[in-house]
């Protein structure tokens, strides 16, 4: 039958076919197909819900740069905003509005759109005021103005620069003098403090005139005093020349010399004498002391043995001196005498002599019984306060005496059960008194306990237990057995069966002949006895002997009894294997069937020409017998086939859908057959499978939907049917059918902007960057040529004007996935203010035939601003500090400044990805003194300077390859340009004239040429009025572009020391 070709309609959905289910997704059969089934059938739509309509929210800066791409809302579906703010230089973002100019905003990156309607969201900014200008209007008045806005922020009167009168006295205290503005009116009067160095003039022999001195009005401050000469003294030929270092006053006196004296271990040294030039001197006749030695006379060295001096003699030479008393050593002795005090074996007696420790002898006395403890000064003492080879140290004479602990002798008695077990433990006798022996008794199975003796082989007694032990020695006492026989009982159990054997009894090491009476159990042959009642093999058998001494249970060994089922073909092969049952149990016949060509097993019988089966495969067989199972069989004509298989359309592009249809049929007219698989291949690779159900000689189609996805070029299907048994078939050339059908490739691409994180200044190099995406299951390769342009332009009355335009050719991208593409261009001189507009757009030869071909193009726009020079104003002789100085400012935390970014490149014929980084090389900053601070020190690594003066900067920061990654080409990343350093005295602040933009001289960045420096020295000066203490410049390097943004890399220079400044100089040098 031929179905009919119309088709339903349905609103918001589309017709896919018919199918025989209500519920089905897919269709069975289409309009205008063969039916060839032989059955009533009702057939179903199967609809397929439309898409819902889709509406386009755009985004626009409105005057900023990074505005989101545009964003897809489906219908009656809340979407979720973009959470990517746009930038714009000098504002702030305030959120998005359907009217720019809005006074608020309506919606938020990230928050919810619900509407079903198209629209474009406005970016509303509010000025940050970032971006100032100072403006005088007079000649001491300013205001702040925003070069953004043009909004007046802050204004004020600021004086200078200034001429100044000489100083003049004022008070005790400060001096003063006349400041006027050189711009305007303003005049006034400052007051300092006195810069004072104090001055002396000689007055007379013993005092000079003191007074204080201020350098700036040369006047002298407060009131004279009068001190003492300081004097320092030189020597020559016996005269001291004595001159004050204060006031130059000088006298000369003759030398002099002190004779000292030192006992040199003694006491009672004479006092210290003095000796004039080139006159005798009579030495003091005082003697000094020092116990046990004998004084000699006096020496210049501490360690002579001979005296060159004695007491009351003669000193003639002309130099100060200690004498040191020199000794001969002579100590007292004193003996040390031993007493044994009752014992015997004292040690002779031992010299001492005085201030030497004596070591006692380590001779020791004995005594019976007792324990030398050691010596005592007392003969009565029971511890003792000296040890042999103790230390002696007392210098005087001794008799030390013996010191003993009673420590009577003991005996061990010891007990030993021969051969049984419990002996008693072992017990001590002391010496003198009498012992009561154990009156435990030890046991030993199969012996009587008799007594102890002293021998381990007799049967005679010495002692009974708890008899009286008097002899003075150690001993070992063993026990005396008798030994009595033994007798056991072997006892049988039949274990299930009946007929038990009686029991019977052995005695020891008697051979006991077992009964021969044996047991009986139905179904079960009798093997033997055994000791456990588990046991399958015998131990013993009826009438053996049993030998063991010890009772025993003998268990019955039973084999159960097993019958053997056994298969035959009856005409067929493989017929099973034959089974066993076991008595008493059901057998599960197998399962496993024979098999016989053209011909259906329909199971067993017992009789071989049976028509009828008596039991089916993995039936229960009960009986308790052998027993030959018949193959029974029906013949049959076992054959399928597959045939007409079509693709509808057979050429496609990919991920389209085509149709796929066969045929398949049952030959067999007698049969009908269930569940016979069906499958598809596609490519070798099984793609659908069912299974159908035929009635004798019967015919299904099959029909469904295959969508080709990814694949590329010509595809093969091949349908067939009963595949895995189709060898067993009557015929086995008909099981299966193949067709074609081409796949040609679709790429679909996208492109967006790689998030600007910098400002475009005018005249750098920048770099810009874009993703392109590939929506498609299958890698774009060079031989798809796809290509990126990329535009730079800005608009001159309406007209275009291109800055750069440049092609990246051949881009690669993996299936599913982006790569980068990157663009360098250098933004025009004196451009501050211009909107540029970058826009980058993928494009190849099947562009046009894309699904969604408007988001092959892209662009953002961004505001050029100003290259900002800045260099800080003269404050080197400021003495007082300005408003908002902190002397603990911190410098900022250092960073390397680094970008990573992956690229996937087309070598070796496929594609790669790969890792490139670029980071600052880790080089500090050196800040040294300036050619002008001639009182600077280096210390170790560190210089120490004063505030006031000049100091000069170098770096060479170098770009190299971030570690783990690979270095990319000089065409993906810039120099820096621009790099500055910051200072303390400002906070680190990077406002105009707070921080000193830095030059590139011979690859070296240093501060510019100071005009207030001699011969512009390239140095800043560091304000006087800088505490004293530790002083850190910091270095900035940014404006560095890669594919990845801006990096800005931040490096702190070595540490100064300040202390004090210039002015403590210029004091010391005048």
């Amino acid at each position: 039958m031929l179905i009919s070709r119309v088709e339903p309609t349905r609103s918001g959905y589309t017709f896919l076919g018919w199918s025989t289910s209500p519920s089905a997704t897919s269709a069975s059969y289409q309009p205008g197909e063969w039916y060839y089934a032989n059955a009533d059938r009702t057939f179903y739509a199967v609809w397929q819900k439309n898409a819902p309509a889709t509406y386009t929210v755009s985004y626009d800066a409105n005057g900023g740069s990074g505005a989101p791409g545009s964003q897809t809302k489906t219908e009656n579906v809340t979407l979720t905003l973009s959470p990517v703010s746009p930038r714009r230089t000098g504002y702030t973002f305030k959120g998005w509005a359907t009217n720019k100019f809005m006074p608020g905003a309506q919606y938020q990156p990230g928050g919810k759109y619900t509407a079903n309607a198209s629209v474009t969201l406005y970016a509303l900014w509010e000025c940050a005021h970032t971006s100032t200008e100072k403006k005088w209007t007079t000649g001491c008045e300013w205001k702040t103005v925003c070069k953004n806005c043009g909004v007046t922020i802050a204004s004020g009167t600021t004086h200078g620069p200034f001429s100044y009168g000489a100083w003049e006295y004022y008070s005790t205290g400060q001096h003063k003098r006349v400041k006027e503005c050189n711009y305007g009116d303003y005049s006034t009067t400052e007051y300092a403090s006195h810069k004072t160095t104090t001055r002396y003039e000689q007055y007379s022999a013993s005092q000079h005139r003191k007074y204080s001195h201020c350098t700036n009005c040369d006047t002298t401050i407060g009131s004279v005093s009068y001190e003492n000469h300081t004097f320092t003294s030189t020597t020559s030929n016996g005269q001291v020349v004595s001159t004050c270092s204060l006031c130059g006053y000088t006298k000369t006196t003759s030398q002099t010399y002190t004779i000292s004296y030192n006992a040199n271990g003694g006491s009672n040294a004479p006092a210290s004498q003095t000796k004039v030039h080139g006159v005798t001197l009579t030495l003091s006749s005082t003697i000094p002391y020092r116990f046990n030695y004998e004084f000699l006379g006096w020496s210049t060295s501490s360690s002579a043995t001979t005296a060159t001096y004695t007491a009351g003699g003669s000193y003639t030479g002309n130099v100060s001196v200690t004498l040191f008393a020199v000794w001969r050593y002579k100590p007292a002795t004193y003996t040390v005498s031993y007493d044994a005090n009752g014992g015997t074996g004292a040690p002779g007696r031992q010299t001492k002599t005085y201030g030497v420790t004596l070591t006692l002898t380590t001779i020791q006395p004995t005594r019976r019984n007792y324990l030398f403890l050691g010596w005592s000064k007392d003969r009565n003492a029971t511890s003792a306060s000296y040890t042999a080879g103790g230390s002696y140290t007392d210098n005087s004479d001794i008799t030390l005496y013996a010191v003993w602990q009673y420590n009577p002798e003991t005996y061990t008695i010891r007990y030993d059960a021969n051969g049984g077990t419990g002996a008693p433990a072992s017990q001590s006798k002391t010496y003198g008194v009498p012992l009561t022996l154990s009156a435990v008794k030890p046991t030993r199975a199969g012996y009587e306990f008799l007594g102890w003796s002293t021998d381990p082989t007799t049967m005679l007694t010495n002692y009974a237990p708890g008899e009286r032990y008097t002899d003075e020695a150690s001993i070992t006492l063993y026990a005396v057995w008798r030994y009595v026989p033994k007798t056991y009982t072997v006892i049988y159990d039949a274990n299930g069966g009946g007929n038990t054997p009686a029991s019977q009894i052995k005695t020891e090491d008697v051979t006991l002949i077992l009964t021969s009476t044996i047991p009986t159990r139905y179904g079960y042959t009798f093997k033997g006895w055994a000791t456990t009642s588990t046991a399958t093999t015998a131990d013993y058998q009826a009438g053996g002997n049993y030998t063991a001494n010890e009772g025993v249970t003998l268990y019955a060994v039973w084999k159960i009894n097993t019958y053997t089922v056994s298969f035959d073909a009856n005409g067929g092969t493989n017929a099973p294997n034959p089974q066993k049952k076991t008595h008493g149990q059901n057998l599960i016949l197998t399962v496993a069937i024979p098999t016989r060509p053209n011909h259906v097993f329909l199971g067993w019988a017992t009789d071989s020409s049976a028509t009828s089966i008596a039991y089916a495969p993995g039936a229960t067989y009960t009986a308790e017998e052998d027993v030959t199972l018949y193959a029974v069989w029906q013949e049959r004509n076992y054959d399928f086939s597959a045939s007409d298989l079509t693709v509808t359309p057979d050429e496609i592009e990919q991920y389209g859908k085509v149709t796929v249809k066969f045929r398949v049929d049952n030959w067999d007219r007698n049969l009908p057959y269930a569940n016979i698989p069906v499958e598809v291949l596609l490519n070798g690779e099984v793609i659908y499978s069912t299974t159908v159900n035929f009635s004798a000689y019967g015919v299904q189609n099959i029909v469904f939907g295959l969508n080709v996805g990814a694949s590329l070029g010509t595809q093969t299907l091949v349908a067939r049917i009963n595949w895995a048994d189709h060898e067993s078939e009557t015929r086995t050339g008909n099981n299966s059918t193949s067709a074609t059908y081409n796949v040609k490739k679709v790429v679909e691409t996208s492109t967006s902007v790689v998030s600007v994180n910098g400002e475009y200044t005018e005249g750098a190099q920048v770099i810009s960057s874009f993703y392109v995406n590939n929506e498609g299951s299958s890698d774009v390769l060079p031989e798809d040529n796809v290509s990126f342009n990329f535009l730079v332009y800005y608009l001159d009355g309406g007209k275009v004007k291109t800055i750069s335009q440049q092609d990246w050719d051949k881009v690669v991208i993996p299936a599913n996935g982006r790569n980068l593409v990157y663009f360098k261009w250098v933004v025009p001189a004196e451009s501050a203010g211009t909107t540029f507009y970058c826009k980058g757009t993928v494009s190849h030869a099947n562009a046009a035939k894309e699904q969604n071909s408007d988001n092959n193009t892209t662009e953002y726009a961004v505001v050029a601003t100003d290259y900002n020079f800045s260099q800080t104003p003269n404050t080197r002789f400021e003495k007082n500090a300005p408003a908002g100085y902190s002397p603990n400012a911190t410098a900022p935390t250092a960073k390397a400044g680094s970008a990573t970014w992956n690229m996937w490149v087309y070598e070796n014929s496929r594609l790669a990805l790969k890792s490139y980084g670029i980071t600052v090389g880790n080089t500090t900053p050196t800040v040294t003194p300036g050619s002008g601070c001639l009182t600077a020190e280096k210390i170790g690594a560190t210089w120490k300077m004063k505030s006031g003066y000049g100091i000069a900067l170098s770096w060479n920061p170098s770009l190299i390859a971030k570690s783990g990654y690979i270095m990319p080409g000089t065409d993906a990343y810039t120099e820096a340009q621009s790099v500055y350093a910051t200072f303390p005295e400002f906070g680190y602040s990077v406002a105009s004239e707070k921080y000193r933009t830095l030059e590139k001289v011979g690859g070296i960045y240093q501060f510019a040429a100071n005009p207030n420096a001699d011969k512009d020295e390239r140095v800043h000066f560091i304000p006087v009025y800088v505490q004293d203490g530790n002083y850190t410049v910091s270095v900035t390097a940014t404006q560095i572009w890669t594919p990845a943004g801006m990096i800005t890399a931040v490096c702190n220079a070595n540490t100064l020391t300040i202390d004090g400044t210039i002015y403590d100089d210029y004091y010391v040098g005048n």
